[in-house]
């Protein structure tokens, strides 16, 4: 497990030492267009069935972020290296429209991760608990190339279930979460 969350680790330093490499001589950056090439590859390389060493650490990347919506990643991406290619510049995180996908994505992954919540009666280290360890036996399974079932909304979903679990309780953690989707539509169709 150590060298799982060791890898992790690893994968995203050096997807930060890839993209912005700073030496003290000179100022480094890899062209914008390789930059997006490197993210549709590695989306490329997660959705592959079979996929090598590569695409599972994306995977598991998405099944610790996103749960059962470990997709979400992939698409994520995808659109941005498409995006980077095509526009030859980042897309403004920033954006109204982006701000309302974040929302609509929160309130999935909270709805997604309510079945914890009710299945341990709103106890917070419990939830969490029984979260990390779902997570853990899908990124096991996934890194041994077995089939794997993943519930939940992840470690994303997780914490905000915990956080509005001990704000608003149950059922307003629900109606929250609904509030949210609706919302984050609003801001993202408009």
């Amino acid at each position: 497990m150590k060298k799982l969350l060791l890898s992790l680790s690893i994968m995203f330093l050096a997807s930060q030492f890839v993209l912005a490499q700073e030496t003290e001589e000179k100022n480094f950056q890899l062209p914008i267009e390789v930059q997006g090439v490197i993210y549709i590859i590695l989306a490329v390389l997660a959705f592959l069935p079979g996929n090598g060493l590569v695409g599972r650490l994306v995977r598991c990347f998405g099944v610790f972020l996103f749960g059962s919506w470990n997709i979400i990643l992939l698409i994520i991406l995808l659109i941005m290296g498409l995006f980077i290619v095509i526009k030859k510049r980042y897309p403004n995180f920033l954006d109204k429209k982006l701000i309302g996908f974040y929302i609509v994505l929160l309130g999935i992954l909270i709805r997604s991760h309510s079945s914890f919540v009710e299945l341990n009666d709103g106890n917070s280290t419990v939830i969490f608990k029984e979260s990390w360890n779902h997570i853990l036996e899908a990124i096991n399974s996934i890194m041994n190339k077995q089939q794997f079932d993943v519930v939940g909304g992840g470690i994303i979903g997780s914490l905000f279930a915990v956080l509005f679990q001990v704000l608003f309780d149950y059922q307003g953690t629900i109606i929250i979460s609904y509030v949210m989707i609706i919302l984050g539509l609003s801001l993202f169709t408009g």
